[in-house]
């Protein structure tokens, strides 16, 4: 007789003598299965149409088809039909579209995230404490020890520029500049300012938030965006230019939503008209910003069409780089944010947008908004401005409390990182121990 074990279902025991091939042959698929387990996605209810030997799935609460019957359960697709595993409390399964890991708790799977006032803890019931995930230090997927299980790709050390683009599952490199989280991560609340992700902060660490500008790092270090009215383009402080055949150009005050999800996004209506010379020029600009020759300056802007399709824009980057560079970029219904991090070759610097001959489409209609220059080597998190300047410094720390100058909106993820470490070619992309993709510390 055999006998089948409480946790995973699979046979434990058999009568000697006794055929057992089926049964040993779904042990050994199971443990295949369940050893790691990586899902390719949680939310799924009709199984995918083309799936690859060994790719597994939570099926969702409403499942169809083949799938039918077996919510909640991993199911695994073994090259001919859909094997399905129950599973009972305690069980991890890291959900790669997320990058982030569950566990069957009071029979349903739980993201390891907690809303709270920010303290991490490795308890999913204490207090109001917000967790992500857990892994700490060395800390490793789905809950075991990824790097014994992982090759190492070569002998050197990547960047995150030549990580090798394509790797086998389960690949290990080294990366110089990747930037690895450790501790607890935490998900914000909205109102809290003072987090504790980790109980010792080590030299090097960097605080990273991800909100609705993706991942970010923040900085002790004082920002300052001298671009003004960097989100009002109907104020004087920028420009408007028509030129030759062109118009000036329109603009609507507060006419769609903006990447933050607040209505300051300005509609701008672009017309160069009939002409055909580089004369016939319409445009929108801050250019008068005063700059350091030599010192290096970051400045982007944010930008959607508001057409429903994309649109070719003309983009001058001013006083930069020997003069001033000419993008034409293209600018889709979602929104973008276009940056540019070259040396000063001016006194004044600055953004202009529009269009003209050759450069871009003859009529434009665009949501623009957050415009920022900054003296940075690279673009950081966007800093609204009005009448002056505004500088801001994003956090204080104090033995390991990070003290945020304003609170970061609920459900943004706050966490530390530190820069350089191991990274794993997981589900198609390189990836950090927590299945976030890998990114360059700032």
């Amino acid at each position: 007789m055999i006998s089948y074990g409480p946790n995973l279902g699979l046979m434990i025991d058999a009568t000697t003598g006794e055929a057992h091939d089926a049964a040993l042959r779904a042990f050994l698929r199971g443990v295949d299965g369940l050893t790691m387990p990586a899902v390719i996605d949680k939310d799924l209810n009709a199984p995918p149409g083309s799936p690859t030997s060994g790719d597994r799935y939570i099926v969702g609460p409403s499942p169809t088809g083949a799938w039918s019957g077996h919510a909640g359960k991993i199911t695994r697709w073994n090259g001919s039909a859909w094997e399905f595993f129950t599973p009972v409390n305690g069980w991890r399964a890291l959900v790669l579209d997320e990058g982030v890991e569950y566990r069957r708790i009071s029979g349903a799977w739980t993201s390891q995230l907690k809303v709270g006032n920010g303290t991490a803890s490795t308890s999913t019931t204490t207090g109001d404490e917000t967790i992500v995930g857990g892994l700490g230090v060395g800390g490793a997927v789905n809950g075991g020890s990824f790097a014994r299980f992982a090759a190492q790709v070569g002998t050197g050390v990547y960047t995150v520029a030549t990580l090798p683009p394509v790797g086998q599952n389960g690949d290990m490199a080294l990366c110089s500049d990747a930037m690895i989280p450790f501790g607890l991560p935490i998900r914000c609340n909205g109102t809290d300012t003072a987090f504790t992700p980790h109980p010792f902060v080590p030299s090097g660490a960097v605080l990273y938030l991800t909100d609705w500008q993706g991942r970010q790092q923040l900085h002790t270090n004082s920002r300052t965006n001298l671009c003004l009215r960097s989100q009002e383009f109907n104020d004087a402080s920028w420009n408007k230019s028509g030129q030759g055949t062109a118009t000036l150009p329109v603009v609507t005050q507060d006419a769609g939503a903006a990447p933050d999800g607040t209505t300051t996004a300005e509609r701008v209506q672009f017309n160069r008209g009939a002409g055909v010379t580089v004369a016939d020029i319409c445009t929108i600009a801050q250019a008068n910003i005063s700059a350091t020759i030599g010192q290096r300056y970051s400045l982007s802007i944010w930008l959607k069409s508001n057409t429903g399709s994309n649109q070719r824009v003309m983009i001058y980057w001013v006083g930069v780089a020997g003069g001033t560079i000419t993008n034409v970029v293209t600018v889709t219904p979602q929104w973008q944010r276009f940056t540019i991090s070259e040396l000063a070759a001016s006194a004044t610097i600055g953004i202009q947008v529009g269009c003209r001959v050759t450069y871009g489409d003859a009529v434009l209609d665009l949501l623009m908004w957050g415009a920022q220059v900054e003296l940075s080597a690279a673009p950081t998190s966007y800093i609204p401005t009005t009448t002056a300047a505004a500088t801001v410094t994003d956090y204080t720390l104090s033995g390991a409390t990070f003290t945020l100058a304003t609170a970061p909106a609920a459900n943004a993820i706050l966490g530390l990182a530190m820069k350089g470490g191991s990274v794993f070619y997981l589900g198609s992309a390189w990836r950090t121990q927590n299945g976030d993709p890998v990114q360059a510390a700032i």
